[in-house]
């Protein structure tokens, strides 16, 4: 009797299970199923394939892991052979926050729009044998995140190149990272360092003239060839094509009077 029964209820929920099956809305269901399940697997397939040949999606609201237009038509024109050397192992960057993240993904991108571009990481600690070859670079001046080398050309680029910086923290003497401007830094090493022709600049000193290194850096960064001159006991190099006395406090003596005309001459 009670297996009758048995019988007969495990029928009817194997009835129920077959009329569910061949429902709308099981079929609906299933195809629901099927179409994400191919998602998923179209999706992992194409992080497989971009990570195999190198390709990167900058999916951010504002694109903060890809270059601008401008940069990319830039480097698209760049002939010449150029190295950026990070000065760190590449994990040990990235893990230093999301500002350092952004950097390193920018440039990889500087590298993957540009035959001519190749990123290098080095870990200064336990290969201080970089930083010796380049002893015009004052290391110990301030913290550089990257060497941007062309032939026999280079620039150290700082942190302070490439971070911007709370202004209230900074009023305290301490840094704190608000922004990264890695891609301006970066590209006007890039420019400096493989202008062809850079146009000489003298900056005068000896007469109590105001503090100018912000305009020399804005030259430099600009690939002008910036000289620092006291006419007290130097002189204007021939190749310089222009002669700054900036806001001088004290009158100049008819000796650099004589010099500045017969350099105009």
């Amino acid at each position: 009797m009670n297996k009758n029964i048995n019988e007969t209820t495990s029928a009817k929920k194997q009835s129920k299970l077959v009329r569910f099956f061949k429902s709308r809305n099981a079929k609906r269901g299933a195809v629901a199923i099927i179409l994400t399940i191919l998602f998923i697997a179209v999706i992992v397939g194409l992080n497989i394939l971009a990570s195999t040949i190198g390709l990167s999606w900058d999916l951010t609201p504002n694109s903060i892991y890809e270059l601008t237009e401008t940069s990319l038509e830039y480097i698209s024109t760049l002939e010449k052979d150029v190295t950026i050397y990070v000065l760190a192992e590449e994990q040990t960057l990235e893990d230093q926050g999301e500002y350092y993240l952004q950097v390193n993904k920018l440039l990889h991108e500087f590298e993957n729009n540009s035959k001519h571009i190749k990123l290098k990481y080095v870990d200064l600690s336990t290969n201080p044998s970089f930083a010796q070859s380049y002893p015009d670079v004052n290391w110990n001046a301030e913290p550089y995140i990257m060497l941007i080398e062309y032939k026999d050309d280079h620039i150290a680029v700082s942190q302070q190149d490439v971070f911007t910086y709370d202004e209230e923290y900074l009023a305290y003497g301490e840094y704190y990272i608000n922004g990264q401007k890695c891609e301006q830094a970066v590209l006007t090493a890039i420019f400096n360092i493989t202008a062809e022709e850079k146009i000489g600049v003298t900056m005068l000193t000896g007469h109590g003239e105001l503090e100018n290194t912000a305009l020399s850096s804005l030259l430099m960064n600009n690939a002008y060839d910036v000289e620092t001159v006291s006419l007290l006991n130097g002189e204007i190099s021939k190749d310089s094509q222009f002669v700054i006395l900036y806001a001088p406090t004290n009158d100049i003596d008819k000796d650099t009077y004589a010099t500045l005309v017969d350099w105009l001459y």
